[in-house]
């Protein structure tokens, strides 16, 4: 009597994975199929021979022990080793997007990436003028950033080393108007020349500072550090 055990499988890690066993003998009917070992992680349809897993499996070698037996008691086991590996890469959740920076304002950006493996890991192509935080894929500015648009690569490993890569543009803008003072005069004049004085602030620097009387444009005055004077 003889019992031949006839192996097809495929096993993927993230998903469901099956392994089907076929079993001949010629001298009567199979009667069942069995696994002798490692029935935490793996189970087998007595009948049809076929084994699945029903946890999600680490991606390490697993050895089963396979038995099958036929209506007159005999037995034949052999020994598979069952090698799981990951090839799928993370998904970014949501997909990264451009964005826009404000000049002279501390940037903030957070991307997220999902996997099966745990914990993914973040970088990126530019560490001079950004940074991310390793672990939760927190963007930050390093400095000051000039203005421009930067292009920035992501990317997101899984422990296997499966990388997940996109591209983004950040664009940094400075659309915050100057802040304006009159420091003096304070009250009401009446000279022929009188000193008008006022901080201007900004987040850039700042270049030309105007002196408008009743919407009239009344010349440049001289910017000293942030503070500029004309006489008018």
């Amino acid at each position: 009597i003889a019992i031949f055990l006839c192996f097809f499988f495929i096993f993927f890690f993230k998903q469901k994975t099956a392994y089907e066993i076929y079993q001949c003998d010629w001298s009567s009917d199979v009667c069942s199929s069995d696994l002798l070992n490692d029935m935490a992680n793996f189970t087998i349809n007595s009948s049809t021979g076929i084994i699945t897993n029903f946890t999600v499996l680490l991606t390490v070698n697993y050895t089963l022990n396979v038995s099958v037996n036929d209506t007159f008691g005999n037995i034949n086991s052999s020994i598979i080793r069952v090698t799981v590996q990951d090839t799928i890469i993370p998904l970014w959740a949501p997909l990264p997007s451009n964005q826009i920076a404000e000049y002279g304002i501390n940037f903030v950006y957070d991307v997220n990436a999902t996997d099966l493996q745990q914990p993914i890991n973040y970088s990126i192509n530019d560490t001079v003028r950004f940074s991310i935080n390793y672990t939760n894929g927190t963007i930050t500015n390093n400095t000051r950033v000039a203005l421009g648009n930067y292009t920035l690569q992501l990317n997101a490993t899984d422990p296997s080393n499966n990388t997940n890569t996109t591209i983004i543009m950040i664009i940094v803008q400075d659309s915050i108007s100057p802040f304006v003072t009159q420091v003096s005069p304070t009250a009401g004049f009446n000279k022929t020349i009188i000193n008008f004085t006022a901080t201007a602030t900004d987040n850039h620097n700042i270049t030309t500072c105007n002196l408008y009387i009743n919407g009239t444009d009344n010349g440049a005055m001289t910017i000293n550090n942030e503070i500029g004077r004309a006489h008018v």
